[in-house]
């Protein structure tokens, strides 16, 4: 439960990421769900959105989540952002 729950937050995400008006349209979509030993996604849009992740349990009743999102400004500019949450919280790195 705890898995479809964090993966339906994840691609929330990658939906509530501002898109303009042209429309972006999926252009890679590949979901796995591996059970009890964890997931991974991996999402790109026509308008240069990406968003990779994979979920993995490392210890008893936890999961720990590792992935990156990007995006393309209005300037053409591209923005990414490397996140880990576990145990010790929700961590990202900014990487322009």
């Amino acid at each position: 439960m705890k898995i479809v729950l964090l993966v339906a937050f994840a691609l929330s995400v990658v939906i509530a990421i501002p898109v303009d008006d042209n429309k972006a349209e999926v252009i890679k979509s590949e979901i796995v769900n591996n059970g009890d030993k964890g997931y991974s996604f991996d999402v790109e849009t026509s308008d240069g959105s990406k968003h990779q992740e994979v979920g993995t349990f490392r210890y008893v009743g936890g999961l720990a989540v590792r992935g990156s999102y990007e995006f393309v400004d209005d300037d053409g500019k591209v923005h990414k952002v490397n996140y880990v949450a576990d145990e010790k919280g929700f961590r990202p790195e900014i990487v322009d």
